[in-house]
């Protein structure tokens, strides 16, 4: 198995959000999506912890699994995380029940539209984040046009996942970025925000392919 082929039939990525966060982030990534993508749920109501949902999101135009976005824990107190087996073996367990995720259309409504892209924190630190860039270009890259920006921060380096769908976009829609930083401390979205902003006007925007394709 190579370093880039970590599961070949599923891709979890997790993000450094609780249950009662994950919620608006369904519904904010569908708004931004939902014309390119379909997006759909499953709820998961784990014996201990909160009900979370698991946001599914598969190419609108053959129906596969492309990405699965969980939170990174499975209680609002951060007592009980959702490791890599904790995601693989719940995406076993409803493929093997042969279930279909729930379209967020049809129960919740249309959200209302954000402006400005909606920033997205991986629960990864920064030496964590080759993995998710290619995961996210391989999984989402047909989809989403994604470029890369790296910006200095207290001693390291984050790296900033810009998320657009038409090429002549100039704001992005999603923007993935690492929910730690080398320190071990969390990055809120505000922080992110100030310096993805910083990134963009001082460094390059590289497209996300030049990353892996030689």
């Amino acid at each position: 198995m190579s370093l880039f082929d970590p599961h070949p039939a599923w891709c979890p990525i997790g993000l450094r959000v609780v249950p009662r966060d994950m919620h608006p982030l369904v519904r904010g990534i569908w708004s931004k999506l939902r014309d390119v993508v379909d997006v759909g749920v499953f709820v998961v109501n784990p014996r201990r912890g909160a009900s979370y949902p698991i946001l599914y999101v598969s190419g609108s135009d053959e129906g596969a699994l492309r990405v699965a976005l969980f939170p990174g824990w499975e209680d609002d107190e951060r007592r009980r995380p959702i490791d890599f087996a904790r995601q693989s073996t719940l995406l076993e367990r409803i493929r093997e029940a042969g279930l279909s995720p729930e379209p967020l259309d049809s129960t919740h409504g249309i959200p209302s539209e954000r402006s400005g892209p909606l920033f997205l924190p991986l629960d990864v630190r920064p030496d964590g984040m080759a993995l998710i860039l290619h995961d996210l270009w391989e999984r989402l890259g047909d989809s989403l046009r994604m470029t890369v920006t790296k910006v200095r921060h207290r001693g390291g380096e984050l790296t900033f996942v810009r998320s657009y769908v038409l090429d002549d976009e100039l704001q992005p829609r999603l923007v993935w970025y690492p929910g730690w930083d080398s320190t071990g401390e969390p990055v809120d979205a505000g922080e992110a925000a100030m310096l993805d902003a910083q990134g963009h006007s001082t460094n390059a925007e590289l497209p996300i392919e030049v990353l892996f394709v030689k």
